[in-house]
């Protein structure tokens, strides 16, 4: 199976002015739900799935506790989850302040076995989707 994805010409935001470039923007066919994971992990074990949906609230709870708390979590083959931040430039290592952070994110990096899931992924190309707001289903000026 191969991964569907489109061509779509996006501008520089620092340097709106230049010409915009093209760029491959994989397309998603469906959603796998929570509720399918739930049931196809009920198909492989002997969990029910009130049991499944149970733990993964609690396992949520668990996580932002550790990731709040300064920690990584280390989720076996599934990989890891960290909080990350960027910040604005100090002049000094004295003038930087916490008042230089931005907003913090959580990164995720894939274990072994998922990044092997994608390792020999092969790729098809299909037309764009129209984007939400654009008239008559027509792209719009490159934007995303």
């Amino acid at each position: 199976m191969a991964i569907n994805y489109s061509v779509t010409p996006r501008k520089n935001p620092k340097n709106p002015q230049d010409p915009a470039k093209y760029y491959a923007q994989t397309q998603v066919t469906s959603e796998y739900s929570f509720d399918d994971l739930c049931s196809d992990l009920q198909a492989m074990c002997t969990l029910t799935e009130g049991d499944i949906k149970a733990t993964t609230a609690n396992m949520v709870h668990c996580i932002s506790s550790a990731l709040r708390n300064g920690r990584s979590v280390r989720m076996g083959e599934l990989g890891l989850l960290r909080i990350v931040v960027s910040s604005t430039g100090a002049e000094t290592k004295e003038a930087f302040t916490a008042a230089n952070i931005r907003k913090p994110r959580i990164a995720f990096y894939a274990g072994n076995r998922l990044r092997e899931a994608v390792a020999g992924l092969r790729f098809n190309q299909v037309e764009p989707r129209p984007q939400k707001g654009s008239e008559n289903g027509q792209e719009d000026d490159g934007q995303v």
